[in-house]
């Protein structure tokens, strides 16, 4: 749920947030989730007021995913147990062993005040059981990133962070197809094309990726990726590489990377107000800066603190530069 896991990395100013990723459940939103403060809430809502005024992130399902949010360790602990509870109630289960507990400290935290935070999580432990008498349980791991969908989530959340990752796959995946002799299957260039587009490019069109690109070294990495996939195909060794992009419609990584990023935000404006997507675009959207140099270049603006830099700052930045063309 990388929008989620944004949101809460935003929203934790004032105290540390704890959250839970899920998986393995097939979740409805009639899944009745634990207070924040009391142990005896319940119902289907899973939002709250936030000190910006509009909301903040409780939990979050999707398909057999799901996360959870809560400020202490306890309600946590009882977030786990009153879910495990609903579950059984489903005929669901939870699959303990991809479920993870992220520590989300306040923009403001140390590595060292984060990590002895981690240390003492993981010192008091999570347990998947159904109630606080119940003895064993598996234990929930304390981690400090992990993948969702493609997306590395970690306690500081690093756009470029999440970009290298996922540079990192489609490098991995190019390198499987090459060594695999990909090239000398014998398949048609179109369906070569499609396999590459599919196994290869695909790591560079999320969002979190795509955020997380806009610098010099990035771009270049990300074209000469795209030059070599392409050549793989092609066979092309003495042709242009900029004109065997256009022969098989991929564009240049920036105007990708900008066309990608202002395409999902129609999608996420577009979203109703009650929608996981429109809460989230308001909320990157509200902590937008600017300042000339933020609005240009974020990767500069927010060199010092990465971690600052939210979605919609890219976002404005793609907008500027076809405003300027």
């Amino acid at each position: 749920m990388s929008c989620s896991s944004r949101l809460a990395v935003s929203l934790a100013l004032a105290t540390a947030l704890v959250a839970l990723r899920a998986h393995g459940a097939v979740v409805t939103p009639t899944v009745t989730c634990a207070s924040d403060t009391d142990s005896s809430a319940g119902g289907s809502v899973s939002w709250a007021g936030s000190p910006y005024g509009g909301e903040r992130l409780r939990s979050a399902w999707y398909a057999d995913d799901g996360a959870g949010i809560t400020r202490t360790h306890d309600a946590m602990q009882r977030f786990i147990e009153r879910l495990l509870t609903r579950l059984d109630e489903l005929g669901l289960v939870l699959n303990a062993g991809k479920t993870y507990v992220l520590l989300v400290p306040p923009l403001s935290w140390t590595i060292d005040q984060y990590e002895a935070a981690r240390d003492e999580a993981k010192k008091r432990k999570f347990f998947a059981r159904r109630t606080a008498g119940e003895v064993g349980g598996p234990e929930i791991q304390v981690v400090d990133e992990f993948v969702y969908l493609g997306v590395l989530v970690s306690w500081r959340w690093c756009w470029s962070v999440a970009w290298d990752a996922a540079y990192k796959r489609a490098h991995r995946m190019y390198m499987a197809l090459r060594n695999g002799g990909f090239g000398n299957s014998g398949a048609s260039m179109a369906s070569m094309l499609h396999t590459v587009q599919s196994l290869v490019f695909c790591h560079l069109d999320a969002v979190a990726a795509v955020a997380g690109a806009l610098g010099d070294a990035q771009m270049a990495a990300c074209d000469d990726l795209i030059r070599k996939a392409l050549l793989l195909i092609t066979d092309a060794l003495k042709a242009d590489p900029s004109a065997v992009r256009y022969e098989a419609g991929v564009w240049d990584a920036l105007t990708r990377v900008q066309m990608l990023q202002l395409r999902f935000a129609s999608k996420m404006a577009a979203a109703t107000a009650d929608t996981l997507h429109g809460r989230a675009f308001r909320q990157s959207r509200a902590c937008l800066r600017a300042d000339p140099e933020a609005l240009v270049n974020p990767r500069v603006a927010y060199r010092d603190t990465p971690w600052m830099a939210t979605w919609a700052q890219s976002v404005a930045a793609s907008a500027r530069q076809f405003d300027n063309a």
